[in-house]
């Protein structure tokens, strides 16, 4: 055989077994196994199900938060409000407490100008107010039975509604002032120098020749006199008296607090007052409170204004009538006010699957009655 022929013979057999050794592995690819695949889908589904948790906490943590925050940020508004105006109970401007009142609806004094009857006036859970403030049922606005209430006569803080009197003629039933802005007829306000004050309405606004506030009985229905004297003798019998240069208007913003049930169904802290022409109206002020409790610090006129060692509710002997009430004639006088609120969440985000609830508490010193 020729060398050339042998050469080629090697060279094909060389060729076809390298050929064959090229192929034989593709030919074994044949893919994963069952096994492999259920090992790497469990891997999968076990690395989902973390990440679905991670997001699932996350997220109820998220929600947890965010109803704490609005729970914290409903506790600081409720407080701004209810504390500052509880607060400021039977202050004056002109620092008297000595008030005239000559306010009648129906013939009567009502609630929401009955200084005498004392101008902080607190209710238990099991006691019914006056039913021109809030009386407890399950509609809209009513209060919630359980739940305290308070009652607090004040001047309004609006510095645009406080007005210097330049004079002051009783005859013609005027006040000159230098401006009326903030005022219209059918108002509350009250005058006052550091002698006395009196509760009465508005009649009379007039800008031309001059700025005057008037409260003539024609124009002002709720005025029984005319007379502003103190102390108030009747409507029949009133006692005139004439304000000096330098004594002060200012508008009378009386307010009743208490816990209603809202439109939704649930419970907010309400503010009833009164209103232009002698109405009242109340008003969902914080959404989300459940439930007011109050406690009152008292001081004993007759043992030294000594204070008291504890704190009392509306309830305590302390405040019966027999005693003075909540009338001046009390020797025991309220000077502090302990409020605590409870707050529940929008969202049930509880570990528990229910609403979050929070009490905040705070102290409200009144005024009126500050401590020597």
């Amino acid at each position: 055989m020729s060398d050339n022929k042998l050469h080629g013979e090697r060279l094909a057999r060389t060729t076809g077994a390298l050929s064959s050794t090229l192929r034989r592995p593709c030919s074994s690819q044949t893919g994963f196994t069952l096994v492999e695949l259920m090992v790497a889908l469990v891997l999968g589904l076990v690395l989902l199900a973390g990440v679905i948790n991670i997001f699932v906490t996350t997220r109820q943590t998220f929600r947890v938060n965010e109803n704490l925050a609005h729970m914290q940020e409903n506790s600081r508004l409720a407080f701004e409000l209810l504390v500052r105006e509880v607060r400021e109970s039977g202050s004056m401007p002109c620092g008297t407490r000595a008030m005239a009142n000559v306010v009648r609806v129906a013939g009567a004094i009502p609630w929401w100008a009955d200084w005498t009857a004392g101008t902080t006036r607190g209710f238990n859970g099991d006691q019914n107010s006056d039913p021109g403030m809030a009386v407890f049922g399950t509609a809209p606005a009513r209060r919630v039975a359980g739940t305290d209430a308070i009652l607090s006569l004040r001047i309004a803080s609006d510095e645009l509604k406080v007005k210097l009197v330049t004079s002051h003629d009783p005859a013609a039933m005027l006040f000159d002032v230098p401006s009326t802005a903030g005022y219209d007829v059918g108002d509350m306000m009250a005058a006052c120098d550091v002698a006395s004050g009196a509760l009465l309405q508005v009649g009379v606004v007039n800008t031309t020749p001059t700025f005057q506030i008037g409260y003539d009985s024609a124009t002002a229905p709720l005025n029984c006199s005319t007379d502003l004297g103190y102390p108030t003798a009747g409507c029949g019998a009133g006692i005139a008296k004439t304000f000096l240069a330098g004594a002060v208007l200012s508008a009378y913003d009386p307010v009743f607090w208490y816990i209603g049930v809202n439109p939704r169904g649930g419970r907010s802290l309400y503010r009833r007052n009164a209103v232009t022409g002698g109405g009242v109206t109340s008003l969902e002020m914080v959404t989300g409170v459940q439930d007011m409790q109050l406690e009152y610090l008292t001081r004993d006129a007759a043992n030294g204004d000594l204070l008291a060692t504890t704190w009392v509710d509306a309830a305590d002997p302390v405040f019966a009538p027999g005693v003075g009430g909540w009338t001046t004639a009390n020797t025991n006088q309220a000077v502090a006010v302990r409020i605590t609120l409870t707050l529940r969440s929008e969202e049930s985000v509880g570990s528990n699957g229910q609403p979050l609830e929070r009490r905040f508490a705070a102290v409200a010193g009144l005024r009126a009655r500050e401590l020597p």
